[in-house]
């Protein structure tokens, strides 16, 4: 199973660092929240697997929006099981 999810996880974490490295610095800084949005969904994929940590991931750049009210420290959810198989 964790043979078979490993290109999802490459080609996900290819897009976000592509996004880090040339996008995001000819963008103003305006995340919200702490930790960055792209370094949440890294560290929501390294949690719970590509599929379960996209979603969360996702989540949490559409509350990154100026007509939400939220702001601060947001940490990935912790994953209490550690395994992300049965979250799948």
């Amino acid at each position: 199973m964790k043979i078979v999810l490993f290109p999802f996880k490459i080609i996900l974490f290819s897009v976000v660092y592509f996004y880090k490295w040339f996008i995001s610095p000819m963008l103003p800084k305006v995340c919200k929240y702490f930790p960055s949005c792209s370094t949440y969904f890294l560290n929501s994929i390294k949690e719970f697997g590509p599929f379960k940590g996209f979603i969360i991931g996702s989540k949490r750049i559409l509350r990154c929006s100026p007509f939400c009210h939220q702001h601060g420290y947001d940490p990935v959810p912790i994953n209490i099981k550690g395994d992300s198989r049965w979250l799948l």
